[in-house]
């Protein structure tokens, strides 16, 4: 996968944990770029693929001194694209983690969910950002209705984003959506609310439970885009650490304030700043 996952792993290794990319990126100037600031963050390419003569996907966001921003995403070529087939061939390695977090927003689903069967067989944790509404992905032939039905209940956790939510669900109340999502398989569902902060569905003891969690509002901000991806992130560490729901809740809004104080999708917060934060707000730590 590539873009907004690759923004959530960065958050999960800058908060010390492991984390390695499968994708692929052309030879070119962004792609030299690329590969450099994965090695300058400890994210493992042994199993990403450069190609020859492609060009590397790149994503232009404008953002307005309001906030309003503007994405302009320019994906590689078919050659770029994942396919089921480069599944197989990292297997072992989607197996060696304990999650494996994917996107449906610059790739074909056939390829994700074939990761995520992978997963099912060597018992690895599925976290699928649906960061796009659906219907563009059935028009841009990404993935049928089918398709993403089967990923949804190989999921457990689910990150939706606001366009994503609208269309999964009739729902107008981002609690009732949430439910209603849940519904349709996953383990788990985190929808991202902006400036409110993030809603949780999940089962326990059989019976559907919903948390609410309010976002950090200390000022100073200056970028929001990739908040959503810090949120998945700062989640995604609390899960691998074995906390309760909300606690890794309150961590992934943490996240997300301190990204929106920098400029920039990848400028995720690294542990030590994070934790500096947390102990401000009455944590013991992050430990």
């Amino acid at each position: 996968a590539a873009g907004v996952s690759l923004d959530a792993i960065t958050q999960v290794a800058y908060l010390g944990m492991r984390c390695g990319f499968i994708g692929k990126r052309g030879d070119d100037y962004l792609g030299r770029i690329f590969e450099q600031e994965m090695n300058e963050d400890s994210i493992d390419l042994s199993r990403s693929e450069e190609l020859p003569g492609e060009r590397t996907s790149l994503a232009w966001i404008q953002v307005k001194e309001d906030g309003e921003r503007c994405h302009v995403i320019i994906p590689m070529t078919e050659k770029g694209m994942l396919n089921p087939e480069d599944m197989d061939e990292r297997s072992d390695y989607i197996q060696s983690a304990r999650l494996c977090h994917m996107e449906l927003l610059q790739n074909p689903l056939s390829p994700m969910l074939r990761a995520a069967e992978i997963c099912s067989e060597g018992g690895t944790l599925v976290s699928v950002d649906v960061d796009v509404a659906p219907c563009y992905l059935y028009d841009m032939n990404y993935a049928t209705p089918e398709e993403l039905r089967l990923l949804m209940e190989k999921a457990d956790i689910l990150k939706a984003c606001k366009n994503a939510v609208d269309d999964l669900s009739g729902k107008s109340d981002v609690e009732e959506a949430a439910v209603d999502i849940l519904h349709m398989g996953p383990k788990m569902v985190v929808i991202t609310i902006g400036e409110e902060g993030c809603v949780i569905a999940h089962r326990q003891n059989g019976a559907e439970q919903i948390i609410r969690v309010p976002a950090f509002r200390d000022g100073g901000i200056r970028d929001t885009t990739g908040c959503g991806d810090a949120v998945e992130g700062g989640f995604i560490y609390g899960v691998l650490r074995g906390w309760d729901i909300e606690r890794s809740a309150v961590l992934a809004n943490a996240c997300a304030y301190l990204k929106a104080t920098k400029v920039g999708a990848r400028s995720m917060t690294k542990y030590e700043l994070v934790e500096r934060y947390m102990k401000g707000k009455g944590w013991k730590g992050l430990d």
